[in-house]
């Protein structure tokens, strides 16, 4: 079998794994009664922003704000080489045919980069287009810098393991980004952005004719072919699902290290029902799988309460109530499932009672 056809086989492995982590989460069911009012909602919002971009991106917002979005939505991705472990076997004999493995994986997610930037400008193009004013030449340059940044980004996560550099190189390249699109005028950083581009290119021309970084790829391969799976778990939880395969937490210390490290009582009256709630909360708040859900959903939801438009924020606040109230239930459920509550008793009551108290404490507030 051919190399081409190897590289063909593999990725049509790869895009049948990610379908069916997908699919289980977005049956028919969820398709119809999220996806296609998301989408509907989607094609609504975009037809507005050109029909009165003001109510969605006022004039005075700094222009800096919108690039600070667009090049932290361009911070992150890896190039695929497409390897398997058993290939150090084979294609250590066969050093062209690895190298050609790679360059196939290099192209494809060169044109996934390319893909991805021209999807954010659309996004954007009623912004940059209403409210500054950019032509088709400062929007072809605008697309090259951020071609060039995402590039330089991911070519930095493939070349550096250890956070200690990837952190600070990427930070001074997103500051530079910044800068030159700011500061400097559309052919000057659209030209630098082409530079980028063909020296990226050229890198990983060269990069991939060395072996010697074989074990790092795969380790990228096996992040990015099970990347879909933790969000399948964090959208399994935010809807009240229990998955059989999650691992309950385990503490080696005696003592929470942040949160109630002195364990005091949250409510002065001392009954069942304001036992129960505080142990719940305390529970709640100590977990990270749980609290880390939890703020990613409010946060999200903020980001949309900010921007979008007055009608369409009360459908979105609705919708928060509405996911968030269910997913605490089934968070108090798998809490009050604890093998704690099958010594220590609780009235079906005071359990009832309970549940509602807690899903407010992390709704209505918000």
């Amino acid at each position: 079998m051919s190399i081409k056809k190897v590289f063909i086989k593999r990725l049509i492995q790869e895009w049948r794994f990610q379908w069916d982590v997908i699919h289980t989460v977005l049956d028919g069911v969820v398709f119809i009664y999220l996806v296609v009012p998301a989408l509907f909602f989607a094609g609504l919002f975009y037809r507005d922003a050109w029909q009165d971009i003001s109510s969605i991106w006022p004039d005075y917002y700094p222009f800096v704000g919108l690039v600070f979005i667009m090049l932290l939505l361009s911070s992150s991705g890896n190039f695929r080489s497409y390897l398997l472990e058993a290939d150090l076997l084979y294609f250590v004999q066969k050093k062209k045919a690895l190298y050609h493995l790679k360059i196939y994986g290099f192209i494809l997610s060169l044109i996934k980069v390319l893909l991805h930037v021209i999807l954010l400008l659309m996004i954007a193009l009623p912004v940059l287009v209403l409210v500054y004013n950019f032509s088709h030449k400062e929007i072809g340059s605008l697309f090259l810098i951020i071609s060039g940044y995402k590039l330089v980004i991911m070519t930095i996560n493939k070349a550096f393991k250890k956070i200690r550099y990837k952190i600070p190189l990427s930070t001074l390249v997103f500051i530079a980004a910044i800068l030159s699109i700011t500061t400097l005028s559309a052919e000057v950083y659209g030209f630098i952005g082409f530079l980028l581009i063909i020296i990226t290119i050229i890198f990983h021309l060269q990069f991939a004719k060395n072996n010697h970084h074989f074990y790092r790829e795969l380790e990228i391969e096996n992040t990015e072919h099970h990347k879909y799976i933790g969000l399948l778990m964090g959208f399994s939880a935010m809807l009240g699902s229990s998955l059989e395969i999650e691992k309950a937490a385990t503490y080696n210390r005696r003592k929470p290290l942040l949160l109630f490290r002195g364990s005091k009582r949250i409510f002065k009256v001392r009954n069942e029902e304001n036992g129960l709630l505080e142990f719940c909360l305390k529970a709640f708040l100590r977990n990270k799988t749980y609290r880390s859900s939890y703020f990613k959903l409010v946060g999200v939801t903020s980001l949309a309460l900010a921007f979008l438009p007055p009608w369409l924020k009360v459908v979105i606040y609705l919708l928060f109530i509405f996911f968030s109230r269910s997913w605490m239930k089934g968070i108090y459920s798998k809490i009050i499932e604890h093998p704690f509550f099958q010594v220590v008793k609780i009235d079906e009551g005071n359990i009832f009672a309970t549940q509602h108290r807690f899903r407010n404490c992390y709704t209505i507030t918000v």
